[in-house]
């Protein structure tokens, strides 16, 4: 049985991953051109500034980096503001540690959009969405696609993630555990 609900988590983040990234293509007009883009870009380097600052004030970080109209968008669909984006992060940072986070490549969509993958290395030492911390430590790979207004603030972004290795860590039962949809 665990063999079959890793590989369906498994299978579906692979899927999932797939899903910001064909919708990120369609949605560049036919003008444009996907290209590679360095890690030193400064929205790059913005995003991955930002990210880092959200563990340790996430409603500062997110005034400082984001616009007032700001949407963030679970992998699950679920849209949050800035509020509820803070409120999440701080629900992941109390259960989890991000011991390392390495930025793997990055991409232009045009249009002021952006794709970011990064590897992640997390251990679980806090309780998350009902479960107690296991201190099991995990790796992830995670994909941002990533929407900036021209003055460089973030207007949107959406975060895809292998979820099989955190269900792992945490002895989730459902991806609905995951997505704090219970």
């Amino acid at each position: 049985m665990t063999i079959q609900r890793r590989q369906f988590i498994a299978g579906f983040g692979v899927a999932a991953a797939a899903v910001p990234f064909a919708a990120a293509c369609s949605a560049t007009s036919t003008e444009s051109t996907i290209s590679s883009l360095s890690l030193s870009d400064q929205r790059v380097q913005d995003f991955l500034k930002y990210r880092e600052e959200t563990r340790s004030d996430s409603a500062k970080a997110i005034k400082d980096y984001t616009t007032p109209g700001f949407v963030y968008t679970s992998s699950s669909g679920q849209k949050f503001d800035q509020a509820g984006l803070s409120s999440r992060i701080n629900d992941w940072v109390q259960g989890f540690t991000l011991e390392k986070s390495d930025p793997l490549w990055a991409a232009n969509l045009g249009e002021g959009r952006i794709m970011i993958s990064t590897s992640d290395s997390l251990v679980n030492n806090g309780s998350f969405r009902g479960q107690p911390p296991s201190n099991k430590q995990f790796q992830t790979e995670s994909l941002f696609t990533v929407a900036f207004d021209p003055e460089g603030k973030i207007e949107s972004y959406t975060r895809f993630a292998d979820y099989g290795a955190l269900a792992d860590s945490i002895g989730a039962t459902s991806l609905s555990q995951l997505h704090g949809m219970d």
